[in-house]
């Protein structure tokens, strides 16, 4: 599996298999978290890589990486199974295309396309997809390559990691509805910051995953080396703090970045109301779990503890951070 998502119950598991073209629903045992397989359909695109489930468990949406469509399945309320293809959305051209991620965000399902350099919304409705036509579409400057977004908990705006120009940008938004300011490529430019430091070359690298902290005060993004050969040390966790400037204006500033003790950190996530910190380095197949100091965001370094589990590095990981 390339991504996992629970349904808003934990009650079910949806993994997406990448090189088969398909998704998956599993029941989740409540005791020991053991995954039964329900059923498998089509994913009706290339290499799907990203689920995001509706918060009342109707449907879900699947990001194609390669075919550069976007797939809508319902879900069957008695048993959590993934019922036949209800809609597909694609982006044009279609060879250029390359969803990344479609978040569901209040009102409005949030793509990112990592080969147009767009960030889309559109309109949902209680069964998918309103209409096939965006509501708001950002142009981010060419090679920008917006691959994640996450929406502070508070709704006031949502950070879009971008994997190619190593960095993230800050979207003021909509609390009510999830809808984004509109932007053109040079205030989406104006509003980016690196995650790098100043002295780094950027060069093989690209940014991985982005969470916001549960307080709002903290955005932490992951760097991978993605050169023929990996060079672990300059894989790592950057930490921007936000600040804000009333009315609704917001900046980041970097305040930390630290090695991820392993190569290519392709996911994290932040445990226990932001105390913990948890990754997984995919080519070492290892866990490296952090403390982190939730009043100014940083993360101890002494506190590093690093594990090599038996099972596949990507699903053992998911379950571990998707549970909590």
């Amino acid at each position: 599996p390339s991504w996992l998502s629970y349904s808003a119950d934990f009650k079910y598991v949806y993994a997406t298999l990448e090189y088969a073209n398909r998704v998956q629903a599993y029941e989740v045992n409540p005791n020991s978290g053991a995954l039964r397989l329900i059923n498998s359909v089509p994913s009706m695109g290339g290499s799907p890589c990203f689920i995001s489930v509706d918060p009342l468990n109707r449907f879900l949406l699947v990001a194609n990486y390669f075919s550069g469509n976007m797939t809508v399945l319902r879900i069957d309320s008695a048993t959590g199974a993934l019922m036949p293809t209800q809609q597909v959305l694609s982006h044009t051209p279609a060879a250029s295309s390359h969803l990344h991620a479609a978040v569901i965000q209040n009102k409005y399902a949030t793509v990112m396309d990592k080969g147009l350099d767009t960030i889309s919304q559109y309109l949902l409705s209680d069964t998918g997809i309103a209409s096939t036509d965006p509501v708001n579409v950002i142009n981010a400057p060419a090679g920008t390559g917006s691959t994640h977004i996450k929406f502070h908990p508070d709704g006031k705006f949502a950070i879009s990691l971008n994997a190619l120009s190593v960095s993230v940008t800050l979207i003021p938004a909509d609390p009510d509805t999830g809808l984004l300011q509109p932007m053109d490529a040079t205030t989406f430019a104006a509003n980016t910051y690196s995650t790098l430091m100043e002295a780094e070359s950027n060069v093989d690298i690209t940014s991985a995953e982005v969470v916001i902290s549960p307080n709002g005060n903290y955005v932490y993004a992951s760097n991978r080396d993605v050169s023929k050969n990996p060079n672990p040390s300059r894989s790592s966790i950057s930490v921007f703090a936000v600040t804000e400037d009333p009315p609704n204006s917001f900046s980041l500033t970097l305040v930390q970045k630290v090695s991820s003790l392993g190569n290519y950190p392709r996911y994290f996530q932040l445990l226990n109301g932001g105390s913990d910190l948890v990754l997984v380095n995919q080519l070492d197949n290892t866990f490296v779990s952090y403390e982190v100091n939730p009043v100014d965001g940083l993360i101890d370094t002494n506190s590093a503890v690093i594990s090599k589990p038996k099972s596949p590095a990507l699903l053992q990981p998911s379950y571990t951070l998707f549970q909590q």
